[in-house]
């Protein structure tokens, strides 16, 4: 189940749903200034069971303030697996605007290590871990290397459920993600 899957285009941003430095959802978060990246992206994922139905939530900025969300969900997954969705499902909804500076935010280690640290070295042993083995979720490795090489992406990782509020919206989106797949009766 995909909630929206529309591109974000820089120029036109079809769609999107602006909200106010002082508004109800942007409290206490620095505004993004000349120097900033172009398009800032918040990912979440979650997981009723670890395996099970689970969800995914993207929040997506650009640097005049207008935003967009995204959600979707799968009926039997990992929590893993929902973090590397949400941060495709992100940078495929800005691939036309390719070159673009992006600073994506999450609070999985397991997203931003493997993209900054151990993506690299999967790459130099074609795509095999440091024993030989194979690579979890390796699909979606190779997805998130494919739409990173578009544009100039910055990892960084902010501590979850700690009241950072676009982490806290990008989570209430993935779980909200699960619920309706459940309520549907799709997972």
């Amino acid at each position: 189940m995909l909630a929206e899957k529309t591109p974000f285009p820089v120029e036109k941003c079809p769609g999107i749903r602006v909200f106010s430095p002082i508004g109800k959802y942007m409290t206490n978060v620095t505004p993004m200034n000349a120097f900033s990246p172009c398009i800032e992206i918040f990912v979440d994922g979650a997981c009723s069971g670890n395996p099970g139905p689970g969800g995914w939530g993207v929040i997506m900025r650009l640097r005049q303030g207008a935003e967009k969300e995204l959600s979707g969900s799968e009926a039997h997954t990992t929590n893993n697996r929902m973090e590397l969705m949400a941060a495709i499902r992100g940078l495929e909804a800005v691939e036309k605007c390719q070159g673009q500076k992006i600073a994506l935010y999450t609070d999985s280690m397991y997203l931003r290590d493997g993209m900054k640290q151990w993506m690299p070295k999967w790459k130099q042993n074609d795509w095999l871990d440091a024993v030989s083995r194979g690579i979890k979720n390796l699909d979606l490795w190779r997805r998130l290397d494919e739409l990173s090489q578009k544009h100039e992406i910055e990892w960084h990782w902010v501590r979850g459920h700690s009241g950072h509020p676009e982490n806290e919206r990008a989570d209430l989106l993935a779980r909200n993600a699960i619920v309706q797949r459940m309520m549907q009766g799709a997972g």
